[in-house]
């Protein structure tokens, strides 16, 4: 008898093709909500339950001739689709297939059937608390991105923040907590930028003491916190990993790992690695292994590409060194036929001119890579611009072929 109605059998309101019920399948890609297999507890329309409790199923039309069978059959469909004229569409669990409900049936008030287990009244919620429900799945998958939610990335300084622009592209919003110009040893935040600490997506930091402010500030951000020097052979009291192109690759792969772009973070890393490649080549053959330099920031270049720095100043380029000290390296210099000392744009050059002079030397920019300054922000300079150009220097200082 079942068989017979199969011809009027459709999909109305919120019922399902065939005999699929209590299936919902949400996903973020999703053009709609589709049926799935059907569960335990579902009864298809060829195999109708023997026993069903019904509350309250509902034909609203004048009695007719009908068989009694025929008739308990239509009651069970129609009373499936029936819904109040002015109640919401229930967007719930699909439910089992049914024949079209008339127009009597729109105004009546009926329950749909229930299939009854123990714990039924937890089964039923109402339709706008599904709806709710439903509503924030969304918005959830909605949000997929760093914690929070949020797109933006704070970046305690320049190579930071040019692997998260690299890496996140136009998806993420990304700020410099040091300005082009500024040097980030001793960079001090203003409370707007402390606030934007806080409330950041992710936060991208050096730790071992490279700018204590920033480091004091990331202890209270709510987003995600990531140290870029954890896991690497971080020598104590210098930070300077970045200018070795090789760790350097290791902390893309790291903001790849936080922004949730590994693939970009990938791309990018082979061209570091490249990189790495032409500093090995470049550096391969030169008569010179040693290099003057204002400030002890080429540490892990030196030792990557067998070289030897010599630095007037410690790991802080503001620091002064005494006159003894100052002496004492012209000396070093003109015994050992050093003919260039090297300095940086970002902090004064006086120290590296004093002795360059009193050895009777030049002075040449080696560039450290902590920001850019405002020429180079304008001309588009980046770190893989800058790491070429400070190859270049070093290869006519010491003599390269």
């Amino acid at each position: 008898m079942d068989r017979l109605l199969e011809p009027r059998v459709g999909e109305r309101l919120d019922l399902a093709a065939g005999a699929a019920d209590e299936v919902v399948v949400m996903t973020c890609l999703a053009r709609g909500l589709v049926a799935d297999d059907p569960v335990a507890e579902v009864d298809p329309l060829h195999e109708p339950a023997l026993v069903e409790p019904l509350e309250h199923a509902v034909d609203a039309r004048e009695a007719d001739l009908a068989s009694s069978a025929r008739q308990g059959v239509e009651d069970l469909l129609r009373a499936a689709a029936a819904v109040l004229r002015l109640e919401l569409l229930e967007h719930e669990r699909p439910g089992g297939a049914g024949a079209v409900a008339g127009v009597a049936q729109l105004s009546a008030r009926v329950r749909r059937p229930v299939h009854w287990t123990d714990d039924n009244e937890n089964r039923y919620r109402p339709p706008v608390m599904r709806i709710v429900l439903a509503a924030l799945l969304v918005a959830a998958c909605a949000a997929c991105g760093p914690a929070g939610g949020s797109r933006s990335v704070v970046a305690a300084f320049y190579p930071l923040a040019y692997a998260a622009r690299a890496v996140g592209g136009a998806a993420y919003t990304v700020h410099d907590l040091t300005p082009a110009g500024a040097e980030p040893h001793d960079v001090e935040l203003t409370p707007q930028a402390v606030a934007e600490i806080q409330r950041a997506g992710v936060v991208l930091y050096l730790s071992h003491g490279f700018q204590p402010a920033v480091s004091d500030a990331v202890a209270h951000a709510t987003g995600k916190r990531v140290d870029v020097l954890a896991g690497l052979p971080v020598r104590p009291s210098d930070p300077h990993v970045w200018l070795d192109p090789v760790l350097y690759a290791r902390i893309v792969r790291k903001v790849g790992l936080a922004l949730g772009r590994p693939r970009a973070a990938a791309a990018l890393g082979r061209r570091v690695l490249a990189l790495d490649g032409a500093y090995r080549r470049g550096l391969a053959h030169c008569r010179r292994r040693s290099f003057v330099t204002s400030h002890a920031a080429f540490g892990y270049l030196a030792a990557r590409y067998h070289l030897q720095q010599i630095a007037i100043t410690g790991i802080d380029p503001e620091s002064e060194p005494s006159p003894q000290k100052l002496a004492s390296l012209a000396r070093l210099v003109r015994n050992a036929h050093i003919d260039t000392v090297f300095f940086e744009r970002l902090v004064s050059p006086k120290l590296a001119q004093t002795v360059a002079r009193e050895a009777g030397a030049r002075t040449a920019v080696l560039d450290p890579i902590e920001g850019l300054t405002p020429a180079e922000a304008r001309s588009g300079a980046t770190y893989l611009s800058l790491m070429r150009r400070n190859l270049v220097a070093l290869r006519q200082v010491l003599g390269c072929r």
